[in-house]
């Protein structure tokens, strides 16, 4: 096989192959973003959407995914499992946000410890008219 025969065809069929393998529900869960790179006689190359989900296929379903496509399209060395490059500025909305989460989060954890810092105190002198105010 060539790079020429990676079309929409091949992705179908091996897709198809993938959900007879592993079930419907496990491939609309880990595998249903995939897009096929790169397929020749030695090398196939995969490609998802995030990290997260590549880290997730490598450990978990890598060699049932390279079974699947030399079960249907012929025996290949090298199966590449890889993230796809995001567009520019993609995402990074998203990222500040959960950066303003994480900050508010690491805010409140410091005044939850300051405060219990000073209940302790109070409580382990035993006064137990002590209002503790931040």
């Amino acid at each position: 096989m060539n790079d020429t025969l990676i079309d929409d065809n091949v992705l179908s069929d091996y897709r198809l192959e993938l959900i007879a393998r592993f079930g419907q529900a496990t491939f609309h869960s880990w595998m249903s973003d995939i897009d096929l790179v790169k397929g020749d006689d030695t090398q196939v190359e995969v490609s998802t959407g995030s990290l997260f989900r590549r880290e997730t296929l490598v450990q978990r379903f890598k060699p049932g995914m390279h079974e699947a496509w030399n079960g249907r399209f012929g025996r290949t060395s090298k199966f590449v499992i890889s993230v796809r490059p995001s567009a520019p500025g993609a995402g990074r909305r998203d990222n500040g946000a959960v950066m303003e989460r994480n900050r508010a989060g690491q805010q409140n954890s410091r005044a939850g410890q300051q405060y219990n810092a000073a209940a302790f105190k109070a409580r382990s002198s035993g006064d137990k008219k002590t209002v503790v105010r931040l």
